[in-house]
């Protein structure tokens, strides 16, 4: 197992909220165009950060991008369509040149009918280490599905397109109460099995991760079913959002000497969204109380303007742009 030193993050910060001014979602009406159009992007952005990112292969980049990055006109891709997001994202991405870099490239929204025919919705954050295929594909579902996630009918303008989704009839929302009272919590219960089970802690290029997406993280997920006893606890815990104010302290659960990094699409400023990363002086003492953190200012950033090609406009309000944090150590994992 090669062993990282350090490691620096960095965020792809632009605005990805559903378009509650317009009544409609911004995306192309083609959905194989539109998945094509915003894995170009992405990997623009990736690329203009390789630029200017830490080139030691010590030290393992994490690029994160915020939640909704990935969204269909209609406001959720079907499941074919999906696949083909993961398959666009990992054509360039295993490529050897990104050996030394972890992606979380935001969510996406799909949509399929169950059993009942109910309309069942997923938000799924996809994380990918670079120079990896398929081995090197983790999923994470979201869990505490939000209304604001997708359009109300009553937002829907009169020219949205037709099969525009929203949560009205959906399957799968939960009120805060159900949230907190799921039945697949408890200790150890958030570990991977497997890449695509969607539990949110997992072991990726020697370092063990926490992935939590936007609400999960507001309402606890990870510190409702914290690690096992005798377990590793996750080193950098990472939170894609799109309407999250700020990491909570309550509800960081990575080790002492570990790090939250935020990548949110919502609070958007005239160049991106909001970002921080914070390094976790004190751990949570228990699961009631809060870790103390320090919070880490950005060191670069670059302007994704004139950076783009094609129709990115369709997909995004704005370029938004890259921000590099400085490379901090990785601390030696540690036992709950």
């Amino acid at each position: 197992m090669f062993w990282y030193q350090n490691v620096q993050f960095i965020a792809y910060s632009l605005d990805t909220k559903p378009g509650y001014a317009t009544g409609r979602y911004r995306a192309m009406a083609n959905a194989a165009h539109d998945v094509t159009t915003r894995c170009s992007v992405m990997e623009a952005a990736a690329k203009a950060a390789r630029v200017r990112a830490n080139t030691s292969s010590y030290c393992l980049k994490v690029f994160v991008a915020p939640e909704f990055f990935f969204r269909s006109h209609t406001g959720a891709y079907d499941l074919d369509t999906y696949q083909t997001v993961l398959t666009g994202l990992r054509a360039w991405a295993s490529g050897d040149d990104w050996k030394h870099w972890v992606f979380v490239f935001g969510t996406v929204i799909a949509t399929f009918q169950n059993e009942s025919g109910g309309q069942e919705i997923l938000n799924v954050a996809v994380v990918q280490q670079g120079g990896a295929g398929v081995e090197g594909t983790r999923v994470i579902a979201k869990e505490n599905l939000l209304e604001g996630d997708l359009l109300r009918l009553s937002q829907l303008k009169h020219d949205s397109p037709v099969g525009t989704l929203t949560f009205d009839g959906a399957v799968g929302v939960k009120t805060a109460e159900q949230f907190l009272n799921a039945t697949n919590r408890g200790d150890g219960a958030e570990l991977q099995k497997w890449g695509f089970d969607g539990r949110s802690i997992f072991d990726m290029a020697g370092v063990r991760f926490a992935v939590e997406i936007c609400a999960d993280h507001l309402g606890g997920r990870l510190q409702l079913s914290p690690t096992a006893r005798g377990d590793w606890k996750p080193q950098l815990q990472v939170v894609t959002g799109c309407g999250v104010m700020g990491v909570i302290a309550e509800n960081t659960v990575a080790s002492k000497d570990g790090y939250i990094f935020l990548s949110d699409g919502f609070f958007a400023d005239a160049n991106g969204g909001r970002t921080s990363l914070s390094k976790v002086k004190a751990a949570k003492p228990s699961r009631d109380e809060a870790a103390e953190l320090d919070d880490i200012d950005v060191e670069t950033t670059v302007a994704m303007a004139g950076k783009l090609a094609g129709p990115w406009a369709q997909c995004f309000s704005q370029p938004g742009e890259v921000r590099l944090y400085p490379p901090q150590h990785i601390p030696w994992a540690k036992k709950a």
